[in-house]
């Protein structure tokens, strides 16, 4: 009997890693949630920088039709060789709204940013 018990348990063990592990894993900058879609971009060239705020790397970009905006794209998995402040990059991803986070500089909005493509910015 305690034979049988045991096997049943190690099965379910068994079952549940299976499917704890085989869940889908979405990328969610630690702290907040992802929101809404706000916007698709491609070709977008961006700078590097590091919100110690929330201790991650991000995409610092202007904001077309504003000289005192800036768009900051929360990146939670970006190449080690792109963890450099000042890098210029052209990129693609998906902007997604961000709330929880205060900025540090008037004119800033904060974005999560999954990055689906990234280069260096060559002249």
């Amino acid at each position: 009997m305690k034979r049988g018990i045991r096997c049943v348990s190690i099965l379910l063990l068994g079952v549940f890693l299976m499917v704890v592990g085989c869940s889908k894993e979405e990328t969610v900058v630690e702290g907040f949630e992802r929101g809404e879609e706000v916007k698709r971009v491609s070709g977008v060239k961006g700078v590097i920088g590091y919100v110690a705020q929330v201790d991650k790397f991000a995409i610092f970009t202007g904001v077309d039709g504003a000289y005192d905006s800036q768009g900051v794209g929360l990146v939670s998995v970006i190449p080690e060789e792109f963890q450099v402040e000042g890098l210029e990059v052209v990129f693609d991803g998906v902007y997604y709204s961000c709330d929880g986070i205060s900025p540090s500089i008037p004119g800033q909005v904060y974005y999560y940013l999954d990055v689906s493509a990234i280069k260096l910015l060559t002249n």
